[in-house]
């Protein structure tokens, strides 16, 4: 059976708990999650702490059945503050994206903890693209900041690309 996709927008810091009464009452839920990792200095010293947090922060996509759009059921939830609408009338997403950001949960994509590597390419030096639509690729190397690196191909086209996205030429 078909889905129809909503977004509503929940409580202060309480999207979990709205996930909850949204799946007690029947009614699917998603909040796609990010991990991040906190660091505190307490006495001085450096604590880190892992934390999981809403992607985006205060909505969570519901799901009904496209004969059964139980708005109502939903608005009573614990937790549960609006739904995002238009001229009155919520607003529904494509399922595709939806599923796109599940996938991509399911995936990792979403996990922030892990230690960005600091750029270790010379300008001038050739390089190839491993990411996106310029994959396989072979560039020179014309600029590196901090995250990217600003790459020339051989048609003179000159891109930015994530530093993760790039690796030596062989």
């Amino acid at each position: 059976m078909e889905k129809r996709w909503y977004v509503i927008r929940a409580n202060p810091r309480c999207e979990r708990r709205a996930i909850v009464s949204l799946a007690e009452a029947g009614i699917e839920a998603f909040c796609p999650m990010q991990q991040v990792r906190r660091k505190r200095v307490i006495c001085g010293k450096r604590r880190t702490k892992d934390v999981e947090m809403s992607l985006f922060s205060g909505y969570v996509f519901v799901a009904f059945p496209a004969d059964d759009l139980a708005f109502g059921a939903a608005r009573k939830c614990d937790g549960v503050a609006q739904f995002i609408a238009a001229h009155g009338r919520p607003v529904e997403i494509r399922a595709d994206r939806v599923e796109a950001l599940q996938v991509a949960q399911d995936m990792g994509m979403f996990d922030f903890r892990k230690a960005r590597q600091r750029v270790q390419f010379e300008i001038g030096e050739q390089v190839v693209i491993r990411s996106g639509w310029l994959d396989g690729q072979e560039a020179t190397v014309e600029v590196i900041n901090s995250k990217t690196v600003g790459v020339s191909l051989g048609t003179g086209l000159r891109v930015v690309v994530d530093a993760e996205g790039v690796e030596r030429a062989a």
